[in-house]
């Protein structure tokens, strides 16, 4: 029998999709402890219903973070190696089109094909692991193997006539991809 007086709202069971959980509120504005202590042991409140997400916007678990100075210089050596492998091949077109061939200049040419292509494998590692902390000790061997090419690069660049400064630059990547891998072997051992 109705009395005539509007009692207070009752909750609806169920949330709509997509709403998040909102507890039951008691007259004082706090949350009901009832349904707080069934969240906290895993089983929801009745009638609630898990929020969805459009696809892509789930709330993503939080894993380890890619160190960009590896996955940047990776992504450059990737381009340069690229880049190596193309000027190597032209010059040994234009020494096939002059019909001379200098053993300097060919050795340069082959140790250039074997450069590009180091560093396009050493850039797909790094970017592949520039998150895998696992793989920190690899990388830092990586960015070791490297510098010693980028070594023999400047020696046979000076013995070719070419300018000292343009070999120091050889070192600038591989010396961030030491750095940045460092920062990942030290990530790796603060961790256990």
């Amino acid at each position: 029998m109705s009395t005539g007086v509007p009692s207070a709202p009752v909750p609806d069971p169920v949330q709509p999709i997509g709403v998040p959980f909102t507890p039951p509120q008691t007259t004082g504005g706090a949350p009901d402890p009832a349904v707080w202590a069934q969240q906290a042991g895993g089983v929801p409140a009745a009638g609630y219903i898990a929020p969805t997400y459009p696809q892509g916007y789930a709330p993503q678990p939080v894993g380890p973070q890619r160190n960009m100075m590896i996955f940047v210089v990776s992504i450059i050596l990737i381009v340069g190696g690229a880049l190596t492998l193309i000027g190597a091949l032209g010059i040994f077109a234009l020494l096939g089109l002059a019909g001379t061939s200098t053993g300097l200049i060919a050795i340069s040419g082959i140790f250039a094909i074997v450069t590009g292509a180091a560093l396009i494998v050493v850039g797909i590692i790094g970017v592949q692991n520039a998150a895998n902390l696992a793989k920190a000790d690899l990388l830092f061997k990586l960015g070791i193997l490297l510098c010693a090419i980028a070594l023999v690069s400047m020696i046979l660049g000076i013995a070719a006539g070419g300018n000292a400064f343009s070999g120091v630059l050889g070192f600038v990547l591989p010396v961030l991809f030491v750095i940045g891998a460092y920062q990942m072997k030290q990530q790796a051992a603060a961790r256990g």
